[in-house]
């Protein structure tokens, strides 16, 4: 697994949809993506900036961010 983060909010939405309904991976607290290495093609085949964080190595004690817009306002 390979930890990006979007370059901004238009590629991060995008890139969200792009992932979730062609590749697989984990969203984590800070607008941080674990997605696997073939899931970059998908993201550059869709003209979606993006950059690879920390030696692109995961950190998997991350916690997972939450994508509850209720939860999202406690």
């Amino acid at each position: 697994m390979i930890q990006i983060k979007f370059k901004n909010t238009t590629d991060e939405a995008r890139g969200f949809y792009e992932l979730l309904t062609k590749s697989s991976g984990e969203s984590l607290q800070g607008g941080i993506y674990l997605v696997e290495e073939q899931a970059l093609r998908i993201l550059e085949e869709a003209g979606i900036a993006y950059e690879i964080l920390a030696n692109g190595k995961a950190n998997t004690h991350e916690a997972p961010a939450v994508r509850d817009s209720l939860a999202a306002n406690v």
